[in-house]
């Protein structure tokens, strides 16, 4: 199949899965909806359904973090396998973008929170002591992240440098266009976890960052990147999902103690 097949044929499923995002306004519906067993019901009818798999309102707030990382880590192995094989391990090393600040968290803290060593992702290096971390991630999925001696970079750092070793010798609009979406992404609104309670400058700032996604998606067609934004545009969706998630099932637990 030549490149320009390829990108046709990439192309045209990643569309069919964009058609199936939520829009603004679906989103504005969903925000009204305060109680979470109604959520959920309003959120099934729509593209979010596979992502709400297994997630009842009384879940625990913690798997429902971590049922949202391991699909959007699904979703980007998924893309990754459309893709030209050149640009495969680029496109699968975005898997990994969504587990950024847990294993922060893990290499700063002496005592990581009490769940990260009941996670199935994260509960071999939890249970080690803080400073055999960094050397225990190096037989870990995440290994290219691991601190090397002498090298003060943080995560976000190491793993921006990362995928752009993975990153094949291609022609130069290719590189300049995901060189692009780099920069962008090192800015504070496409952060990697969207809080449970925000403010409206956040908010404002994910909108924009949501926006420039979709045009981006728009814009570049037939080419390596169109694959990487749209898993950004992805990873937007879950972690609003996730901050609305959490923000009912927090609020449905406070309630619940205080009766």
């Amino acid at each position: 199949m030549s490149d320009l097949g390829r990108y046709d044929y990439i192309q045209a499923r990643l569309q069919a899965r964009h058609g199936q995002r939520p829009d603004a306004a679906f989103w504005q519906r969903l925000g009204a909806l305060r109680d979470l067993s109604l959520f959920l019901q309003t959120a099934r009818t729509s593209g979010l359904r596979p992502w709400l798999e297994g997630i009842s309102p009384d879940i625990q707030p913690h798997r429902i973090e971590q049922l949202l990382r391991q699909r959007f880590r699904s979703e980007a192995q998924l893309v990754a396998g459309w893709q030209p094989r050149a640009w495969k391990a680029a496109t699968d090393w975005i898997a990994f973008w969504v587990d950024l600040p847990a294993l922060g968290a893990l290499l700063r803290s002496e005592r990581p929170p009490d769940w990260m060593k009941n996670d199935p992702d994260y509960h071999s290096l939890a249970e080690l002591p803080r400073e055999a971390r960094a050397e225990a991630l190096l037989q870990t999925p995440w290994a290219a992240l691991a601190p090397r001696r002498g090298n003060t970079d943080d995560l976000r750092s190491v793993w921006f440098k990362e995928w752009k070793r993975r990153r094949p010798r291609d022609n130069t609009r290719n590189l300049a266009q995901v060189d692009r979406l780099a920069k962008a992404l090192h800015t504070p609104r496409a952060g990697n976890e969207q809080p449970a309670t925000s403010t409206a400058a956040d908010v404002a700032a994910r909108e924009q960052w949501r926006s420039m996604l979709n045009f981006r998606f728009r814009e570049l067609t037939r080419a390596p990147v169109s694959a990487m934004v749209y898993l950004f545009m992805i990873h937007q969706d879950m972690e609003r999902l996730r901050g609305d998630l959490l923000q009912r099932r927090l609020f449905t637990t406070a309630t619940t103690e205080t009766t």
